[in-house]
C-alpha cells in the first residue's frame, strides 16, 4: 500500500470530487458555503481517498462532519485513509484548543470506527435538523 498523506482541503480544487463521492453514495452534498475552512483530504500516491471537515464552536467542543470516501478506492486503502482522516481531524481539534470532539452518523460501520478511535456513543434515535437563515 502506498503511503497516505493528509493535506488541507481547498474547496475550489476539491469540492467537485467530494461532491461526486457524496452523490455516488446517495448522500446529498452540502452547500460549500456551509463547510468550514478546516477540512482534510487523504491521498494515496496522487489518488484522493477520503475527506472530512472540522466544525469549530465557541464552546470547548468541535464537530467532525461530512466525512466521505472514494467509492472506487480499494477497501483496505479506504479503511486506512478514514482512520488517518479521523486522527488528523482529532489532532487538529486538539491543537486548536478544543477539549472534546463530537460527531454523528447513522452508519453502523462508521459508528464502530468512531468507537475504535475513542469516541463514546451518547445518543440513539436522534434526527438532525437544519434551517437556512438567509438566502
Amino acid at each position: 500500500m502506498q503511503e497516505l498523506r493528509v493535506i488541507p482541503i481547498r474547496l475550489e480544487r476539491d469540492f467537485p470530487i467530494l461532491k461526486s463521492w457524496w452523490e455516488k453514495r446517495d448522500f446529498p452534498p452540502p452547500n460549500p458555503r456551509f463547510l468550514p475552512p478546516t477540512g482534510k483530504l487523504v491521498i494515496s500516491g496522487e489518488k484522493p481517498i477520503c475527506g472530512g471537515f472540522l466544525f469549530r464552536s465557541d464552546a470547548g467542543a468541535a464537530i467532525i462532519g461530512h466525512l466521505v470516501s472514494n467509492p472506487h478506492a480499494p477497501g483496505a486503502i479506504r479503511n486506512a485513509g478514514l482512520d488517518a482522516l479521523i486522527e488528523s481531524l482529532t489532532q487538529e481539534a486538539r491543537e486548536q484548543g478544543f477539549e472534546m470532539i463530537c460527531c454523528s452518523t447513522n452508519l453502523p460501520r462508521l459508528m464502530e470506527r468512531f468507537e475504535r478511535h475513542g469516541l463514546t456513543k451518547t445518543d440513539d434515535g436522534v434526527a438532525n435538523f437544519g434551517r437556512v437563515l438567509c438566502q
